[in-house]
């Protein structure tokens, strides 16, 4: 008896450890797609921006050139002065380069130390607290067979302390808003604050980058969060009357200078009737804005968005339309899964919006879909019914 319960133990140890060494390859995995993403998104910005200066800085010197005089006695001596201050200036261009690309670098390889020194420590963590529970295992099972049933429920306690993959994303997760809360206000004092009014363009463009991506970030923070409460059953709707033509025209107005600074056109037709209906205000919002922003996102310069609001006898139909590059045929569902990906190098993030609008939508018990034709635009829809 004592060799079956020692052989079971065992067999059931193994798959522990499978299991455990499973999980920290997802969560591994899951790490380094996600700095990937994050470092691409920040090389293509830096790299877009340094086109940019030198493309200007080309056309300063081709005017500069062509203003000067060319009868002047002492152009020769003027062109060269010239040349070595150009020369001088490009110097510096590349050592002022040099040095962001030494701090990005420096930035990178700092964070992958303290993730891995995390990781270290929350591993080193679940092997001490295993390791505990399975000397106790290994006395009780010595001792006499009539405790098999208590030492089966202690393994399956020592199996759910075990740190999954969506429990340790949830305490990253909750562990990241602080601190990019504070880099997001610091950057938003510095750009809004007189104090700072004087800084130099430069410095202001950098700073626009820092907000740009920790609200990114923040946004990405809270759609795992957002993700671990579906998994958990933990998402409750707050449902009360409200307005879908306030709601859409505050969605149209706050993203308005987005769509002004791409030249996109972004329009709303309203229901015809004042329509009251029954939902999560917040929740709604949330769906609505992520459509809007992919399709801001994915819809090119001199563009067309509309956002559209139709009522039947028992709903109320919303619809984002875009003349973006369009979802291809066999995306049209996978794209509302977690995780969800499409090969296109535009596309940023790690999947979760469609999905988490979708779980939103369903638990309203509307519906949500595509209609879309790709390189002509996307017709993003979803229902809401009228009576809960």
């Amino acid at each position: 008896m004592e060799n079956s319960i020692e052989s079971r133990f065992s067999k059931s140890r193994q798959n522990t450890d499978k299991n455990l060494i499973v999980e920290r390859k997802k969560t591994d995995d899951f790490f380094e797609t996600y700095s990937e993403n994050v470092e691409g998104n920040t090389d293509r910005i830096v790299e877009t921006g340094r086109r940019l200066e030198d493309k200007a800085l080309h056309q300063r010197r081709t005017n500069a050139d062509v203003k000067q005089d060319t009868s002047d006695a002492n152009h020769e001596q003027n062109g060269n002065q010239i040349a070595a201050e150009r020369r001088r200036e490009d110097d510096e261009i590349k050592i002022e380069r040099s040095r962001v690309d030494e701090a990005l670098n420096f930035e990178r390889d700092e964070k992958e130390r303290l993730m891995s020194k995390l990781l270290k420590q929350e591993r080193e963590e679940t092997d001490k607290n295993l390791s505990g529970e399975r000397k106790e295992t290994d006395l009780e099972t010595t001792r006499s067979a009539k405790f098999l049933k208590v030492e089966q429920t202690a393994h399956a306690g020592t199996k759910s302390a075990l740190l999954t993959q969506e429990e340790f994303i949830a305490i990253v997760s909750h562990d990241l808003r602080n601190p990019i809360g504070t880099i997001l206000s610091a950057s938003e004092l510095l750009l809004e604050d007189e104090s700072f009014s004087n800084m130099n363009e430069e410095a202001r463009r950098w700073i626009e980058i820092i907000k740009r991506n920790a609200l990114t970030s923040l946004h990405l923070v809270s759609d795992i969060l957002d993700m671990e409460r579906i998994a958990g059953g933990k998402i409750q709707l707050r449902l009360a009357k409200n307005s879908i033509n306030k709601l859409i025209s505050e969605i149209i107005e706050s993203y308005s200078i987005q769509a002004k600074a791409k030249s996109i056109t972004l329009k709303s037709e309203l229901l015809n009737s004042f329509d009251v209906v029954a939902f999560d205000k917040d929740r709604i919002s949330q769906v609505l804005s992520n459509l809007v922003g992919n399709a801001l996102k994915f819809t090119p310069a001199n563009g067309r968005i509309n956002v559209t609001a139709k009522s039947s006898e028992y709903e109320i139909e919303i619809s984002v339309e875009d003349t973006g590059v369009g979802v291809p045929e066999n995306q049209r569902i996978r794209i509302f899964e977690r995780f969800a990906q499409i090969g296109n190098k535009q596309r940023s993030g790690i999947g979760l919006g469609l999905y988490i609008s979708k779980t939103l939508v369903e638990a309203h018990l509307g519906k949500i879909w595509v209609i879309s034709e790709p390189r002509i635009g996307s017709k993003f829809i979803f229902t809401l019914p009228k009576t809960l």
